[in-house]
């Protein structure tokens, strides 16, 4: 089995690395950013899983694009699992089409609540709010991964009709502008936003982060910055800052790190 996720605050790759470490040790996680960037869209797997967060309630670009190349022959049974800050939307339903073209049948979804962390537009609620909203996070994904063992199959409803909207707004407009609109002040030169980013977006350049032109809106480097030096739109020095407290963050770097970079 694997498991492929994509994560900037750790949300998703703490549900996919509690459904790989449930399955067990036939079950492994792959980051889709490094996955996409190093050309590696194949898998001889029978089981195939995606773990992604809801982008204004649709797919990650990153998740898009990856699985519209993905080569994988011999699935026989795929699932994907959301975490989501306010609402889901139809996401599942861009998934299950995508598979559609590669000729998978999206067998099994399930939606998990995590805390919304879009910190350009949200307010991130503070951490006893964080602490409830979390608190079911691991028995959700235990769960989920019993779902999976078993090969449970189950149907969702597509209703969400804004979706198609917003998320097509979003991986437009929104990520050819917001990533234009990151301002860097006070930074003290540490280089994590360079090792967190799940795209390796960022270089430091005079020790300072120069933003490519493959960003996906994460945040991650907004997020773990440990003097709030990277802001866009609401996010202040004064804005919370979240990122799960679950989750190792060298930890989470070593998992997002290029091979080609180790």
């Amino acid at each position: 089995m694997v498991i492929y996720y994509f994560s900037g605050t750790g949300n998703c790759y703490f549900v996919a690395k509690t459904i790989a470490k449930e399955v067990g040790e036939s079950a492994k996680i792959v980051p889709i950013g490094s996955a996409y960037l190093n050309g590696e869209f194949m898998t001889e797997e029978e089981t195939v899983g995606f773990v992604y967060p809801a982008y204004a309630y649709g797919l990650p670009k990153i998740v898009r694009q990856f699985v519209k190349k993905l080569q994988a022959e011999n699935v026989k049974y795929a699932f994907g699992i959301v975490t989501y800050g306010t609402r889901p939307g139809s996401v599942h339903g861009g998934l299950k089409r995508l598979l559609k073209k590669r000729g998978i049948k999206l067998n099994y979804t399930a939606k998990i609540k995590s805390v919304e962390n879009f910190a350009p537009i949200f307010k991130i609620v503070n951490e006893e709010k964080q602490k409830t909203i979390l608190s079911t996070n691991q028995k959700k994904a235990v769960e989920i991964a019993q779902d999976i063992k078993n090969n449970t199959h189950n149907k969702f409803r597509s209703r969400f009709v804004i979706t198609p909207i917003f998320s097509g707004l979003f991986n437009v407009v929104g990520i050819w502008l917001l990533p234009k609109l990151y301002r860097v002040k006070g930074c003290d030169k540490c280089g994590i936003c360079q090792k967190v980013c799940p795209m390796s977006n960022i270089e430091m350049k005079k020790k300072r982060p120069k933003f490519k032109k493959n960003c996906n809106i994460c945040t991650a480097c907004m997020q773990v910055c440990p003097k709030k030096a990277i802001r866009l739109l609401r996010a202040t020095k004064k804005a919370r800052r979240y990122f799960n407290p679950d989750v190792n963050l060298k930890e989470f770097m070593k998992e997002n790190k290029l091979k080609k970079d180790a």
